[in-house]
């Protein structure tokens, strides 16, 4: 079986970090293999780039068609952290709100003042 292999040549049009983070991994090229695969995603590698780039269209396609349901589960899966973290998040939002509105009030009773020509600050 002929080893298939991408090299830095089919890289050309990718960002500088990525083909430099691809050289020092495979500087002879990397073999397309599961194991790569991993490796690649663990390193940050653009799937999506070199998908877009080195299939051809109607791989590219079938790529987007198996990737559909993997793209559902990861946006399901960020959904529920989504709402946990806006739900503590809301909880933080408002604590610093009051403190801020709290700060405010005396630096908005001086402009207020100023404003009107009066010092009395607590109005």
């Amino acid at each position: 079986m002929k080893r298939i292999v991408i090299t830095n040549d089919m890289l050309v049009g990718a960002c500088c970090g990525q083909r430099k983070l691809f050289r020092q991994t495979w500087p002879d090229g990397a073999a397309v293999t599961k194991v790569n695969a991993l490796r690649a995603a663990k390193m940050g590698l653009d799937h999506g780039w070199v998908a877009l780039h080195l299939l051809p269209p109607e791989l590219h396609d079938e790529y987007r068609a198996q990737r559909k349901p993997i793209d559902d589960e990861y946006d399901a899966k960020c959904k529920l952290i989504d709402d946990e973290c806006d739900a503590k998040c809301k909880l933080i939002d408002d604590e610093c709100d009051a403190k801020c509105w709290i700060m405010l009030c005396p630096l908005l009773r001086k402009a207020l003042a100023q404003a009107e020509g009066d010092d009395d600050e607590t109005k």
